[in-house]
């Protein structure tokens, strides 16, 4: 008698095989069962052991890479970081640049601290970005394979550290307009926040939905 955990596998099987007779693909398989209630994971098991049953092997195991996941997360760590950092770095630049245009205050001040402000930004820039870019093109060696829950996880846990800071920035922008200090210079400085976030949600979250980050 099978056990009750191998069940609902067999069927699954069973209707795999039957579906291939006739010319079912593989992609049209796997939508139209999940489409039907079924869990991806069981669907994707399913088809392995319909495909070791039909070659008469088991699928082999990507032993290589057993342990590249703490080197997989490294990776991953250091490119956010260097994201982070570069991305900083470009907006610090950006808003010393607009406050230089549109002082507020004393202008002696900004003058002041332009140089130095903007070279330890620049700094950052030009040591993250190089780092980040090739790191990323390093990640990206092997395109067909499949993201790993590691690499989904950093990737939303990046995105919301953005999104929080974005929103943080924004919600003292807001408070400034409500105290009636919104000036140009901080409608620049919205714009840049926007720009820099929102270029990173449109790299990362279509990668992200789609399963290949």
């Amino acid at each position: 008698m099978r056990g009750m955990d191998t069940e609902p596998a067999d069927p699954l099987k069973d209707f795999i095989a039957a579906a291939w007779q006739c010319g079912a693909d593989d992609e049209g398989l796997r939508h139209l069962l999940v489409a039907d209630g079924w869990p991806e994971k069981t669907v994707q098991t399913a088809m392995r052991e319909a495909y070791a049953q039909r070659v008469g092997r088991p699928v082999p195991q990507r032993t290589a890479h057993a342990g590249g996941r703490p080197l997989e997360a490294l990776l991953y760590l250091v490119i956010f970081i260097t994201l982070a950092i570069w991305s900083i770095g470009l907006g610090r630049v950006l808003f010393v640049l607009i406050n230089h245009a549109f002082p507020g205050g004393s202008v002696q001040f900004v003058q002041f601290g332009l140089r130095t402000e903007i070279a330890d930004s620049l700094a950052s820039v030009i040591v993250a970005l190089p780092i980040f870019i090739w790191l990323t093109k390093l990640s990206l060696r092997d395109p067909d394979r499949p993201a790993s829950a590691v690499q989904r996880w950093l990737t939303a846990i990046a995105l919301a550290i953005a999104a929080a800071i974005a929103l943080g920035f924004l919600v003292g922008v807001l408070s400034d307009f409500l105290q009636g200090n919104l000036t140009a210079r901080f409608a620049l400085h919205v714009v840049v926040v926007l720009v820099i976030t929102g270029g990173i949600f449109t790299y990362y979250l279509p990668a992200l939905r789609s399963r290949k980050l």
